[in-house]
């Protein structure tokens, strides 16, 4: 009998330091797991003191491009590429889908698409969109671009340059060039360091 007592208040002690537990357990403030595009970064989770933890060094926030007056004209329009790398096919570019894309073929430069808009009308603006998603690498192509009247000579509109195409401005790059009369636009490329062929996941004339 004289061990009834400790024995019962050992085992409310234990009951009572159990149940202290489990309620402190309970209003823990929780890690929440942020998902990409919620404005904290690529990868990132908001600790239990409630403060943003970037997991990744990079800032989520995507630099859209300018709107351009007008229609794009290449839209939809008849294209031909001097070649293209397996499914990656010159209709590609002008389908609407930036998740499409042609691509010329592998170590074969200069890589060539001409677009033709079906009449002569007067343009002033390129603009080139490449998938957005990160795993689209920043990389620098280099093109130049050229119009003509009867698809047969051809004039530079903008000469040879490097563009860079960034996943954080869009992955596009837009050109703009005094107004100028044409039926065709030929794009011909000649570089890209991010693979062994020129690239156009969008091509748009304004």
């Amino acid at each position: 009998m004289k061990f009834k007592v400790p024995i019962i208040l050992l085992s409310v002690a234990i009951l009572a330091g159990l149940i202290f537990g489990a309620v402190t357990w309970l209003n823990m403030p929780e890690a929440e797991i942020v998902k990409p595009g919620s404005g904290v970064g690529q990868e990132s989770y908001i600790s239990a003191e409630g403060v943003p933890q970037d997991t990744s060094g990079k800032s989520n926030e995507v630099e859209e491009p300018e709107t351009i007056e007008g229609e794009n004209l290449a839209l939809h329009k008849p294209v031909s590429a001097d070649s293209y790398t397996q499914v990656y096919y010159d209709m590609n570019a002008v389908d609407g889908n930036v998740d499409t894309y042609w691509e010329g073929a592998s170590n074969a430069y200069p890589n060539t698409l001409i677009v033709d808009l079906e009449e002569v009308v007067s343009i002033k603006a390129v603009r080139i969109k490449l998938n957005p998603r990160p795993v689209w690498t920043t990389r620098v192509q280099t093109f130049s671009i050229s119009g003509s009247l009867d698809g047969e000579e051809y004039t530079t509109i903008v000469d040879s340059t490097d563009y860079t195409f960034d996943p954080m401005r869009s992955n596009t790059v837009t050109i703009y060039f005094d107004p100028v009369n044409v039926r065709y636009v030929k794009l011909e490329f000649t570089a890209n360091s991010g693979a062994p062929g020129g690239q156009i996941g969008e091509l748009e004339i304004y």
